[in-house]
């Protein structure tokens, strides 16, 4: 019944929100039918800004990109599909051209040139954290041309493109436009969508940009974008079906059943959830016990008991997705018993009778004893923590579970001071691992250092890249660096009225509605 009333009450609230030109409707029948194309009903949380290289909600940049466009936009398969640019020239150094498309025009009619791309980099590495990762290689970026851009690069890297999908904005944007608190900023871009209205605190419209450049005109006419102030209102207005789609950016999987049927368009995300292993520790230094830890461990048991199934297990720091990779993970059951087996005919046996097996080295002994190290304040990660703590226990080995604050947990593993620790990554559309593996990596945090391993990292920006990263993920499944767990799943869950074609592009999701339209 509360769920009802609940349902109900939403129901009431952005009907007054949305006015009553919503759609052309036929009521002559007990079941309304909106017409093809008309209007499409998000939510998003009450902005900051609608500025994109300002705002500090990721939820609402990725709503955005239907107004902004960045140069190029990373598929599904980390592909780079030209989008403001027309092409890319880099030959594996530290300089690269970009040469964008002429007559491309902002809604306000102005021209997209150079000048617009050089101000939008500038401004993006100035306020905008999200892109702090994916532009730490670019130091420099200039016009060398009305419509051509040239980038220097701290050092070569691969998929350069993939870098180049901040949105661009107007270069004639002022200071005050970039305020972290700027409720009055109207969004001007190039994309399939312009600004039509607004009401304060409650919505925005937007609008089909009849001059858009690109080559796929958009089904849906109009989308209405409601704000919202909590995740569990927008998850409930979307089963009450007053939004038409939402993301799991708003919906926790695992959280409530919903009340009618959802399409689901989901895909591989590259957050990596991993295993972090200090080298520093004389056991866990020899590839050996490390191997042992990620056999150990039932990394699809994981996924289906504490992820939903919503996640995909793997064995190397390269998205499955990726049209580059070449390994697949391999679904076995793990042994114990021959584990722990392997073990004792290694050297390892239980020599006072704890149930954790030990070893002489040098005159010393040692037990396969080790600490995890977990932040609090996340149940599922925990959860995963002590189940890879009891699965240890099975084969000889003892994983003690260190819950610690976040701070805390950030400073011990920065400063080195564990043996394990749980981890997550929000890898990087690049796909590039050298800032986790390489000597000079600036989040190699495991002390992991080996001389051919750079070498491979270094041929990734200047030789092809699948019989590259096929060496290289040989090379990470012999030395095990870290053990990586699963990617987590992101999707967007669609009400049954939305028909028609649905892709998933990583830089711009919505973007991915072009062939959809409203039933």
């Amino acid at each position: 019944m509360f769920r009802k009333l609940i349902a109900i009450l939403l129901s009431v609230i952005f009907l007054a929100g949305c006015g009553n030109g919503t759609t052309e409707e036929n009521s002559a029948s007990e079941g309304t039918v909106k017409s093809q194309g008309r209007i499409l009903n998000l939510c998003a949380f009450t902005p900051d800004t609608l500025n994109p290289l300002a705002t500090a909600l990721r939820t609402n940049m990725d709503l955005l990109y239907l107004v902004y466009e960045g140069l190029f936009c990373v598929e599904e398969d980390f592909s780079a599909t030209p989008v403001i640019a027309k092409g890319l020239h880099y030959e594996g150094g530290v300089w690269a051209t970009v040469f964008l498309k002429q007559g491309i025009k902002f809604h306000d009619g102005s021209a997209c040139t150079a000048e617009d791309v050089v101000y939008s980099f500038q401004q993006a590495k100035k306020y905008q954290p999200f892109f702090s990762a994916t532009l730490s290689n670019i130091v420099d970026c200039r016009a060398a041309g009305e419509y051509e851009v040239a980038f220097t690069l701290a050092y070569p890297q691969p998929n350069v493109a993939n870098l180049l999908t901040f949105p661009v904005v107007p270069s004639t944007l002022t200071e005050p436009d970039f305020s972290s608190n700027n409720a009055a900023f109207v969004p001007v871009g190039t994309g399939p969508y312009c600004y039509e209205s607004s009401m304060a605190y409650r919505n925005i419209t937007l609008m089909r940009n009849p001059q858009w450049h690109g080559d796929n005109r958009p089904n849906i006419e109009r989308i209405r974008v409601s704000y919202i102030k909590e995740r569990d209102l927008g998850v409930y207005a979307f089963d009450a079906g007053e939004m038409d789609m939402i993301t799991t950016d708003i919906y926790d999987w695992g959280g409530q059943p919903f009340a009618r049927d959802i399409r689901l368009v989901e895909t591989t995300d590259n957050h990596l959830t991993f295993l972090g292993i200090n080298h520093g520790n004389l056991l866990l230094s020899d590839p050996m016990i490390r191997n042992t830890i990620n056999q150990m461990i039932d990394k699809k048991e994981l996924v289906t008991d504490y992820l939903y199934s919503h996640a995909t297990a793997a064995d190397v720091p390269v998205n499955p997705k990726a049209y580059f990779s070449s390994v697949e993970y391999q679904e076995i059951t793990p042994d114990l018993e021959l584990i722990h087996k392997l073990l004792v005919e290694s050297g390892w046996m239980d020599l006072n009778g704890d149930g954790i097996l030990d070893r002489q080295i040098e005159e010393n002994e040692y037990s396969l004893s080790f600490s995890l190290l977990v932040s609090t304040g996340q149940p599922v990660r925990r959860a995963v923590a002590e189940e890879i703590s009891a699965v240890a226990g099975r084969i000889g080995m003892k994983i003690a579970v260190e819950m610690v604050d976040y701070s805390t947990y950030l400073a011990r593993i920065e400063a080195r001071d564990y043996d394990l620790f749980l981890g997550e990554m929000e890898l990087t559309s690049d796909c590039n691992p050298r800032h986790l593996l390489h000597s000079a990596g600036e989040k190699n945090y495991f002390g992991y250092y080996d001389g051919q391993m750079d070498a491979l990292l270094n041929r990734l920006a200047v030789e092809d890249m699948s019989s590259v990263y096929e060496n290289f993920e040989a090379k990470f499944m012999t030395d095990m660096p870290f053990v990586c767990l699963y990617y987590e799943s992101h999707a967007l869950l669609c009400a049954p009225s939305i028909k028609g074609e649905i892709s998933h592009p990583r830089t711009a999701p919505y973007n991915g509605l072009v062939g959809a339209y409203v039933e």
